[in-house]
This record gives structure tokens, C-alpha cells and sequence, in this order.
């Protein structure tokens, strides 16, 4: 199941800093979090970008990455 929330709660939800996600993890030449997949673009090129969560977790887990106590509890997104 997806559901997709802004950078904003990605980064509160996942316990990371948002240049950590946007710049390093979802970078197009070197991160592991896919467009389209993980991530895609708003509908305007000013548009925040938006996040499968679900699928955030499950590859950053792949990853080795280590869930804070917050971001573990936090299983489902309100919408």
C-alpha cells in the first residue's frame, strides 16, 4: 500500500534530515531511493516533492539503517 506525504513529514516520520533524503538517498546518480518508486516530483518544478513512506522504510531497512524509537512506532500515515 503507498502513502505518499511531503519531504516534511518524510523527514520526521524516517528520524533523518531532509538534505540527507533529498540530496544523498534520492539523488538520481548515487542514492538508493528510486523517482517514481520511492519519491516523485509535485505537479509544478516548484512543488515539493512527495514520498512512498512504506517503501522508504522498507529500502532503507534493506540499507542497514537503524529506526529511532519515533520513527519506529509510527507505522501509519494519517492522510
Amino acid at each position: 500500500m503507498q502513502d505518499w506525504v511531503t519531504t516534511k513529514d518524510a523527514v520526521r516520520i524516517l528520524g533523518i534530515k531532509r538534505q540527507t533524503l533529498k540530496r544523498k538517498y534520492a539523488n538520481p546518480d548515487t542514492g538508493f531511493l528510486i523517482e517514481g518508486i520511492h519519491w516523485k516530483h509535485g505537479m509544478y518544478q516548484s512543488s515539493s516533492k512527495v514520498w512512498d513512506i512504506n517503501a522508504c522504510k522498507a529500502t532503507l531497512l534493506q540499507q542497514g539503517y537503524t529506526f529511532t524509537k519515533g520513527a519506529k512506532e509510527e507505522t501509519k500515515v494519517s492522510q
